[in-house]
């Protein structure tokens, strides 16, 4: 019995209390942040693609930075609200327990397309997801690259606090 309590006891804490979620494990409907280390040098803000990873359904996401679009500020509020923070007026407020930002990583929510990187300096910015389908989904969906609409994910937003 001492032995199957410690089994118990022993796996419960090596899983851990929160999701950890990998590229390799979500795919488009995976509604978590997942983050990943990235140097400085590797961030590409001259408007190509790069950061390209592949998702569990075979689905390829990559990121590329616009200069046009300004909404940093949104996708991290989005972010810091999603690992449970409130913004007091002055501060981030929380738990003990919140996920907390990492210096020099890069998040990505494959479901809201939302990526920011906070570089060592803790400042963020926010970047483009480019989401290609896999070419065996199916005959309509074979290499549809499909663009995310910030506009759509703030006009859904605004609704959701209109009904409230």
């Amino acid at each position: 019995m001492k032995k199957l309590l410690f089994l118990l006891v022993v796996s419960f804490s090596l899983q851990g209390c929160g999701s950890f979620k990998t590229f390799e494990t979500s795919n488009l409907a995976t509604n978590v942040w997942i983050e990943e280390p990235i140097l400085n040098s590797q961030i590409d803000t001259s408007g190509n693609e790069f950061f390209k990873r592949m998702l569990s359904d075979g689905t390829t996401i990559s990121l590329y930075y616009d200069s046009n679009f300004k909404d940093s500020g949104y996708v991290y509020t989005t972010l810091m609200q999603d690992f449970g923070w409130v913004w007091d007026g002055d501060k981030w407020g929380g738990s003990a327990y919140n996920r907390t930002t990492k210096l020099g990583h890069i998040y990505i929510n494959p479901k809201k397309r939302l990526a920011l990187h906070i570089d060592f300096q803790n400042e963020y910015r926010a970047f483009k997801v480019k989401v290609t389908m896999s070419k065996n989904k199916g005959a309509n969906n074979s290499n549809d690259e499909l663009y995310y609409s910030y506009d759509r994910l703030k006009h859904e937003r605004n609704n959701r606090e209109l009904k409230r």
